[in-house]
């Protein structure tokens, strides 16, 4: 029988992970293990796990220094027992049908990764609120699930169900991304691997203030890093994905809090054709940010919506 490794990374959750850790307690599926990897808090976060752990023999717990939850997961995986992996953050949560549905769902299909539909929620989860991210019925694989995926993020994590023998074949979750899950989809699928969506909701995403993605703002710029480092390495896609991406870069331009001439040279620098992005590159060293913007716009950006 399959035995799923809950990863959990938490970093000062106190406020939140002992109801993470009840909802995969209250799982109709048994066969779990759950590793909570302490990214080094300094509340009473350790203290909340310890109890669980005294509750249930299944719980395991893990400290590291802060090294964001893309290293946390990775430590997690590398003592991990199971052969399918599963990510729940401390602030999210899941249905109790969420591991059965997904374990059953994943083997019958033979994919190597499963992902579902998830709840949106604020501070207190509403069973009757109806809010959903939106994930419908799919499947994803080869050069077209590359392409489909370098369009857009797909997948929400606290959803996904993996095979761990298909994890060890990519480099994991890389530490200097926000957007390493992401990251981490693309290197399963250029891998060979095949992905399965389906619309049935069977998790809790908590929406707040310190959520390292909310609104999509923060994650946006990494998020074009990841499709920038995945191109550079795969040319052979970038002009299948050339108007998702300037979308993307005109979007982060106008609505991000942290865009700045800086960060703009680094994600226009080794763009594809390079004589589309010399002119506002350069000229980025001795324009401010505002003028540089005006000139992407009225140029690179001008057909882009």
């Amino acid at each position: 029988m399959s035995k799923v490794s809950v990863i959990m990374p938490a970093y000062n959750a106190e406020l939140h992970i002992e109801k993470s850790i009840d909802s995969v307690i209250n799982q109709t599926f048994k066969n779990w293990e759950l590793i909570v990897i302490d990214d080094g808090s300094t509340d009473t976060t350790s203290d909340i796990v310890k109890q669980k752990m005294a509750q249930d023999e299944r719980i395991r717990y893990l400290h590291q220094e802060n090294c964001g939850p893309g290293s946390a997961r990775d430590s997690a995986i590398k003592i991990s027992d199971g052969d399918l992996l599963a990510f729940l953050d401390a602030d999210d949560l899941w249905l109790p049908s969420k591991l059965e549905i997904s374990v059953t769902g994943l083997l019958n299909s033979g994919v190597d990764l499963l992902f579902t539909d998830a709840f949106m929620f604020s501070e207190t989860y509403d069973s009757d609120s109806r809010e959903h991210i939106g994930i419908v019925h799919g499947e994803y694989y080869g050069p077209e699930g590359i392409k489909s995926f370098l369009t857009q993020n797909r997948i929400p994590t606290l959803t996904v169900l993996l095979k761990k023998n298909a994890y060890f074949k990519t480099e994991g979750f890389k530490s200097s991304y926000i957007a390493e899950d992401y990251d981490l989809w693309l290197q399963l699928l250029n891998t060979g691997c095949s992905f399965k969506s389906i619309d049935q909701p069977l998790s809790a995403y908590r929406i707040h203030d310190e959520s390292l993605t909310k609104g999509d703002r923060r994650v946006l710029y990494d998020t074009i890093l990841v499709i920038k480092e995945f191109l550079h390495a795969h040319p052979e896609y970038a002009e299948s994905v050339d108007r998702s991406l300037l979308q993307k870069i005109k979007y982060w331009l106008y609505n991000s809090t942290d865009a700045s001439t800086s960060r703009l040279r680094i994600l226009i620098s080794g763009l594809r054709p390079t004589n589309r992005y010399i002119l506002p590159y350069l000229l980025s060293y001795f324009l401010p940010f505002k003028l540089i913007r005006k000139l992407i716009n009225n140029t690179i950006l001008k057909n882009v919506y």
